[in-house]
């Protein structure tokens, strides 16, 4: 309808007057399930909420909104601090990427185990003769299958993917997620296999 148009047209406008920065993160927070966090209830009992201070920062940065005018030198290391908090989120000294994706596995991991799944972290000796772990949570023998649940962390604006990122929605998601498949899909077709054979027998 003629609203909807209007309302695209505004959006269109807006758009790009903004930074390439703001647009690569709002192509992204745009994405399907980007917004689900808003939608989900807090429930403290379980630490799935964010406090006031959280919730304030990351609304700041789904708007495009500086979190500071100034440029702070990085408590981590030698480089200043962006606007936006990129570099807050994934200053390599900091450690702030590890801690992410392990609290996305913990949450994980916590809610197949109150649901009795008798899930695994970081269970090792899935590829034999390797160190790797490619299941952050595995959960074995669900409906006949056992699940290998690998988490990612992943930014669009980071160097690799900024420039594609401004014109493709999905490319972090899709670039990183090939990545993963590179490295590990002949490992799991081939424990799959072996399962199946010793089935069989």
């Amino acid at each position: 309808d003629l609203s909807k148009q209007i309302d695209n047209f505004e959006k269109a406008r807006v758009f790009d007057k903004l930074p390439d920065y703001v647009k690569v993160a709002f192509n992204s927070y745009t994405q399907k399930f980007a917004s689900s966090w808003l939608h989900a209830r807090p429930i403290k009992v379980n630490n799935l909420y964010l406090n006031d201070a959280e919730f304030r920062i990351a609304i700041l940065q789904r708007l495009g909104i500086p979190l500071f005018h100034n440029s702070p030198q990085c408590p981590n290391c030698d480089l200043k601090l962006d606007q936006y908090g990129y570099h807050a989120l994934t200053c390599k000294r900091s450690g702030e990427k590890v801690r992410r994706h392990n609290s996305i596995r913990d949450i994980i991991f916590n809610q197949a185990r109150n649901s009795h799944l008798n899930p695994v972290s970081e269970k090792v000796n899935l590829i034999i003769g390797s160190k790797e772990r490619p299941a952050d949570v595995y959960i074995p023998d669900a409906s006949n299958e056992d699940y290998w649940i690998d988490v990612a962390v992943t930014d669009p604006r980071q160097p690799a993917y900024f420039k594609h990122s401004l014109s493709k929605k999905n490319y972090a998601i899709d670039a990183y997620a090939t990545k993963k498949h590179e490295k590990y899909d002949h490992h799991v077709l081939k424990w799959n296999n072996d399962q199946i054979n010793r089935k069989a027998k």
